[in-house]
């Protein structure tokens, strides 16, 4: 994923921004950035790439690229698996567009705020998209018609993801998780985690279970519906030498196996950890990425896992 060569002296950056496998696990798609800064006499280079990969074989079969003028770029898949590009415009619009053959299919246009994210609901009729003010706005997904707008409050960040029974999760203060029903616009639970930062979450497939993962090399299994925890998974060891010496760990991204019995924990070490959800047991190790772990996704079948991170480096695990 490198452009060209680069000196010795000149400061290079790569970084895998998001990732996703489609739904019949066939494609991987990625968003990574590119920047070369040269120095006070050269002109830096700023690039993002919109890349579909091949997941059986890792065949780079599309590729978009974006310079640093252009409007913020994303892709999702869309309810029959298509890949799809949206494009967040300075106008505070949102645009989807056709990644394959880049023609434009819909337009959001938030009345308040910008629109930050974008992404379909399980059955695909409807989008929620989310704003700059903290609001989660509903749309149908033929039309682009608005349906409902959905406030989040005021002690809520801008993080969120969805579940594919139409629950919304939203990170409070990096410490909780507030989660809603966006059918009935009503709060279900609140997830309070009084330990460390939530650096990351995921909805189990039968939506009963939120995994969060922390920086303090936890991650934790809540029961949606009472906000209880149910169990930590963890190697981390409380001793002296590692509240003092030991390096931190994060837990950048957690991922379900498509039958939920597995949890897949990309850590800042470079590491991956696979546990098997009812025994709590830690059943696998993976290594070989030098720098972190930010995405993890598993394919369709279970049998293979995706991640990346820092260094715009994709790995692929047979685990079957």
């Amino acid at each position: 994923m490198h452009e060209g060569m680069y000196d010795e002296n000149e400061e290079f950056n790569s970084y895998i921004i998001s990732m996703e496998i489609s739904p019949d696990g066939s494609v991987l798609a990625t968003r990574d950035s590119f920047s070369l800064i040269r120095g006070p006499f050269s002109q830096d280079i700023n690039r993002t790439y919109i890349r579909l990969w091949d997941a059986s074989t890792g065949e780079n079969t599309v590729e978009r690229r974006f310079g640093e003028e252009s409007p913020r770029q994303d892709f999702l898949f869309g309810p029959e698996g298509n890949p799809l590009r949206v494009e967040f415009s300075h106008e505070g619009e949102a645009v989807l567009h056709d990644i394959e053959n880049r023609e434009p299919l819909l337009t959001f246009a938030s009345e308040q705020g910008s629109i930050r994210n974008l992404v379909f609901s399980s059955d695909g009729s409807t989008i929620l998209t989310k704003t700059s003010i903290d609001e989660i706005i509903e749309w149908d997904s033929t039309t682009g018609e608005r349906l409902a707008t959905h406030a989040l409050e005021d002690d809520v960040t801008s993080k969120y993801t969805l579940c594919h029974g139409q629950h919304v999760s939203a990170n409070r203060h990096n410490r909780g998780m507030e989660i809603w029903d966006t059918d009935s616009s009503e709060s279900i639970t609140t997830i309070d985690n009084e330990g460390a930062k939530i650096r990351s979450c995921s909805f189990s497939p039968n939506e009963k279970f939120l995994a969060t993962g922390s920086d303090d090399e936890h991650t934790q299994l809540w029961d949606i519906d009472t906000g209880e925890l149910v169990a930590i998974y963890t190697t981390y060891e409380d001793t002296f030498y590692t509240r003092n010496f030991a390096p931190s760990v994060q837990i950048n991204s957690v991922a379900f196996s498509p039958d939920g019995d597995t949890l897949a924990t990309g850590r800042s070490d470079g590491d991956i950890y696979l546990w098997e959800i009812e025994s709590e047991e830690h059943t696998l190790t993976l290594t070989g990425h030098e720098e972190e772990i930010q995405h993890v996704a598993f394919g369709a079948d279970g049998d293979t896992l995706f991640a990346g991170g820092e260094g715009s480096m994709l790995r692929m695990w047979e685990l079957g």
